[in-house]
């Protein structure tokens, strides 16, 4: 085998033929280039496939027979025959290709449009693009895919591309091994490389007018007990945002082993909403089952990107309650183009609707709203 720095830097070009030429029952074909460099030279029958497999490896001191060693010329003799020894029939043509390279053209078995995993969270781009957070909470298997409007799968930026730019991969961390950049595997079992994403909870995930994804991080999984959670943002290439870092504000301390299988069967649901300049995000956080129910307030929490960790609660309180003042079970949230915020109250069956000031501005009956979206033009809810 050749060693890794046998294939320069260098295009390779022809320099003669290719030619192919019969002589008897056999056929001669010939060919020079420029450079060391990976060659195919293989029979196509009328349609294009492949009939004879004639040579392929890297030309120079390493070539391999039946490639002439240590020669950019060379001269190669096809007896008329597939690869299964019978003779060719038909219309047949000789193809030498030069200069090849590892690609990935597609993965065996595998559908961006399926998955065994349960839909954690969706919300839609300014371009119509749905993403949909995929989360497994035994053992922490996270995927954000994007789709079209159509439902057609784009991309996944969720565990993110290698081809991702350093400029986001802010707060992610990366290894560099015998000069090569690889990614840190922060969960084996989540299969991540981004952090805090293993065991992924139900939620009402936020594309920001500030142009990117914010989720609330993972809740924890049955290997992975009571991490601290934190407000994450991703690009929508994947990554984090050009200039901000991955982890944002502490939404709970870490908790540490809890016993058992920790909160990898909890239910949970976090609601997410941004004001309309994006400098403030709204969170509810609700604990259905499990473990932490008694840490959980009946409350909406705002921070900013820049703080460290929640403050105390922007509406509502710990304790539920059923005035204007106070919520039972709060859920899903959301923001007009005025930047109301409207919660989904749902203990109480309610949608109450507050200016961005926090002010009571109104309330309307809902048998136990879960979530709520608005029309970021008309209003419509």
């Amino acid at each position: 085998e050749a060693p890794q720095d046998a294939r320069k830097a260098v295009k390779a070009t022809f320099t003669a033929g290719p030619k192919a030429l019969r002589a008897g029952g056999q056929v001669k074909i010939s060919f020079a280039v420029s450079a060391a460099t990976d060659v195919e030279v293989a029979v196509l029958d009328a349609k294009g496939k492949v009939v004879r497999h004639l040579a392929a490896g890297l030309l120079g001191e390493h070539a391999l027979a039946p490639l002439a060693k240590g020669t950019l010329k060379q001269e190669l003799t096809w007896d008329g025959k597939d690869d299964l020894g019978k003779p060719a029939t038909g219309a047949v043509r000789v193809r030498v290709r030069i200069g090849s390279e590892a690609k990935l053209t597609g993965q065996l078995g595998w559908d961006g449009n399926t998955s065994t995993d349960f839909i954690a969270g969706v919300t839609v781009g300014p371009g119509g693009e749905v993403y949909v957070l995929l989360a497994n909470q035994s053992y922490g298997r996270t995927q954000l895919r994007v789709l079209d409007r159509n439902g057609k799968y784009l991309r996944t930026i969720l565990p993110y591309s290698a081809s991702t730019p350093p400029e986001r991969l802010t707060g992610l961390g990366r290894l560099t091994v015998a000069g090569e950049e690889l990614p840190i595997v922060f969960n084996a079992h989540a299969h991540s490389t981004v952090p805090l994403v293993g065991g992924m909870t139900r939620q009402s995930m936020l594309f920001s007018p500030k142009g990117h994804l914010v989720l609330a991080s993972a809740l924890g999984t049955i290997t992975s007990h009571g991490p601290p959670r934190h407000l994450l943002a991703v690009h929508p290439k994947g990554g984090a945002p050009k200039g901000m870092p991955f982890v944002g504000p502490q939404i709970r301390k870490a908790r540490g082993f809890l016993g058992g299988t920790g909160e990898g069967y909890a239910r949970t649901f976090d609601g997410l909403a941004a004001s309309r300049d994006g400098k403030w995000i709204y969170l509810t956080s609700v604990v259905y089952s499990g473990l932490g129910r008694r840490d959980r307030y009946h409350g909406v929490f705002r921070t900013k990107w820049s703080e460290e960790a929640l403050g105390k609660p922007f509406l509502g309180a710990k304790s539920p309650g059923d005035d204007d003042s106070h919520f039972d079970n709060p859920h899903g949230l959301a923001t007009d183009a005025e930047g109301n915020l409207y919660v989904c109250d749902r203990g109480n069956n309610r949608v109450m609707i507050f200016s961005p000031a926090g002010k009571l501005l109104g309330k309307f009956a809902v048998d136990k709203p879960l979530d709520i979206a608005v029309h970021p033009g008309t209003g419509q809810n």
